[in-house]
């Protein structure tokens, strides 16, 4: 809008600016005016009241902690009412929608949602998923919930998420995924999440692995899965039991139903891999 365009002509303008940034660990600076921004932000609202009652108001506002990039983009919301991020990385945008639930400018945190729901792709949406847990995004996440479950088979990196998203995750009937392909995700995922973290697989992984159905896979595939479970016991041995005497008795001897994974097969079960009748 013509609008727009007028107010972007006083973006990072010194020409009657009130107030300075200085923004990120080099203190970059960047020229505003006060009562677009109050206007637009109860944060610098109440910033620049702070600055009047100390009486600092020549003094630069240091936001040491916020990258010079993403508050131009803040500035330029601000401003225009507008944002092109075309350009930016999904780095950058979550960093800004982190920025902008921070600030309480809520229509931009509107518009970078939808934007990272329209840029989910299996590089990046175990990021996003986390990402929208983190801040409590709601529509995020399940959009994330959607992409993920119908193409985890092509996912290859599972290392943004933690622990609780990755146990969210396995614990799912709509996986579109087989027992052993969710085992090795599970096994890279620990690997990188030990790395981070520094604790030992076997610690963290028992939450984890205990939604894994064996029972579905042939006796020589769990027999494979428990060779290997030797060198870093990531599932645990009662996981292993329920699978072969489900073998051994059936699911009825056994007392357990185990549902296969998918769309097709789903319904509003417990999540747990043992669903043993009580």
């Amino acid at each position: 809008s013509v609008m727009a365009c007028e107010m972007k002509k006083l973006l990072n303008n010194q020409m009657m600016s009130d107030v300075q940034f200085e923004i990120g660990p080099d203190r970059k600076l960047f020229y505003g005016h006060k009562c677009i921004l109050a206007a637009r932000c109860e944060i610098f609202k109440s910033m620049f009241v702070d600055q009047i009652s100390k009486k600092e108001t020549t003094s630069p506002l240091v936001l040491q902690e916020m990258k010079p990039d993403i508050f131009k983009y803040l500035l330029e919301y601000l401003y225009t009412n507008q944002i092109k991020l075309e350009k930016s990385s999904v780095n950058e945008t979550i960093e800004l929608l982190a920025i902008a639930m921070e600030f309480g400018i809520d229509d931009l945190r509107k518009v970078l949602q939808t934007f990272l729901i329209h840029l989910l792709s299996k590089d990046n949406v175990c990021k996003i998923f986390q990402t929208a847990h983190n801040l409590g995004l709601i529509q995020l996440k399940e959009n994330c919930i959607k992409f993920l479950y119908s193409t985890i088979q092509n996912i290859c990196d599972f290392s943004d998420l933690n622990a609780e998203m990755m146990e969210e995750i396995v614990s799912s009937d709509e996986l579109e995924v087989n027992e052993m392909r969710l085992v090795e995700i599970i096994r890279s995922w620990a690997k990188s999440y030990s790395n981070k973290t520094d604790i030992p697989p076997h610690k963290f992984c028992k939450p984890i692995s205990r939604h894994l159905r064996l029972g579905l896979l042939k006796p020589e595939e769990i027999a494979e899965l428990e060779e290997l479970n030797l060198k870093d016991n990531i599932i645990p041995a009662e996981t292993f039991s329920l699978a072969w005497k489900m073998h051994a008795l059936g699911p009825s001897g056994a007392g357990t139903v185990v549902i296969p994974r998918g769309k097709k097969h789903a319904r509003k079960l417990p999540t747990s891999a043992s669903r043993t009748s009580s």
